[in-house]
């Protein structure tokens, strides 16, 4: 069985996987196409969509991109996991693509 292949944009990882059956004709598989880390699966035609900023897909194969937390952010698209805010600093919300500027005094 040959192992997991990225497509050429990165986004598509196929596993093989065989019947273990002889096929007359040569070797039978079948494939599984899942979205890698970073992307969400759409529901309704199984294309990758990227995960927008202040959101994050940590696993491959994720049906849905997840709000970072309070006081955490992401900036980027395609993110699989969030950033802490930097010291003194915090995110207002859940979900959020800023790192935090506004000052932190202890709440």
């Amino acid at each position: 069985v040959p192992p997991p292949i990225l497509s050429i944009s990165g986004t598509l990882i196929v596993s093989f996987t065989s019947d273990e059956v002889s096929a007359a004709d040569g070797f039978d598989a079948s494939f599984v196409a899942v979205c890698g880390r970073g992307y969400k699966t759409s529901t309704s035609d199984g294309s990758c969509e990227l995960c927008s900023a202040g959101t994050y897909a940590s696993s491959a194969n994720s049906f849905a991109c997840h709000p970072c937390d309070r006081h955490h952010y992401v900036d980027t698209a395609g993110a699989y996991e969030c950033n802490e805010c930097p010291p003194n600093s915090r995110s207002v919300s859940a979900g959020s693509s800023d790192r935090g500027s506004r000052p932190f005094w202890g709440r």
